[in-house]
């Protein structure tokens, strides 16, 4: 597990110098130009054509040196957005050259537009520590710890949603008592705007609902623990 059609050829030719392929994104922009290919790369008969073409190409004598040398000439050369053409030494038999579709090569499935979301962050406090919970393992950011909270529904004002979060997910009661800071950060498909809020625990006893596990930390001790890189970043901020 883990180990794909990439990895195995990789280690299959350079380290054992058997006759495989290797197609990473590099080569697949280096192959896609050199043939000229119009059918978008992100379908997978397009993959395998691109595949198929590697294997032609790769030499019994050496093929992990030819394979290393396609790969640098992508990362190197051929790059994506003003390939050096000439200094590429495949521009005399290179396609999309001669047709002078190189930059139009090669040819991408439209990105999404990025869903943007609203959160809002309990910083919980009692007693001098913080309430963090451990994200279950299997989802995202899996098994890092975070401060409770989550995401904004439509029609909802911040502190109706934190109310709601800390009740269903926590099973506590909380007040909020005023803006920590506002922090934004990018996945690969996601923004997010974390709004952090200063609250204080009014009642209910403490229950990990949607965590594998909830502790209570002591400010100095918070740095310790693995968290989102976006919760660090008002770490510096709370009191």
């Amino acid at each position: 597990p883990g180990v794909g059609p990439y990895t195995a050829g990789a280690v299959a030719s350079i380290a054992f110098g058997k006759r495989t392929p290797v197609v990473d994104g590099n080569v697949k922009r280096v192959l896609s130009r050199l043939y000229d290919i119009d059918a978008c790369i992100d379908h997978t008969t397009t993959q395998r054509r691109l595949w198929a073409l590697a294997e032609d190409l790769v030499p019994a004598r050496r093929p992990g040196d030819f394979n290393q040398a396609l790969m640098e000439l992508g990362a190197r050369v051929c790059v994506s957005r003003a390939p050096r053409c000439a200094a590429c030494p495949l521009c005399g038999v290179c396609a999309a050259r001669a047709a002078g579709t190189q930059r139009q090569r090669p040819v991408r499935r439209p990105r999404k537009p990025p869903r943007r979301e609203e959160i809002v962050v309990a910083a919980i406090r009692k007693n001098g520590r913080y309430l963090l919970g451990k994200r279950p393992a299997g989802g995202l950011l899996g098994g890092l710890w975070e401060f409770p909270g989550g995401k904004v529904e439509s029609g909802e004002t911040h502190e109706a949603a934190l109310v709601r979060e800390a009740r269903e997910e926590l099973g506590i009661r909380i007040r909020l008592k005023g803006l920590v800071a506002v922090v934004r950060h990018a996945y690969t498909h996601l923004r997010v705007t974390l709004h952090v809020y200063q609250c204080e625990h009014t009642g209910g006893a403490v229950r990990a609902r949607a965590h594998d596990e909830l502790k209570w930390i002591r400010r100095s001790q918070l740095s310790r623990y693995p968290l989102p890189k976006a919760n660090h970043r008002f770490l510096d901020l709370l009191p």
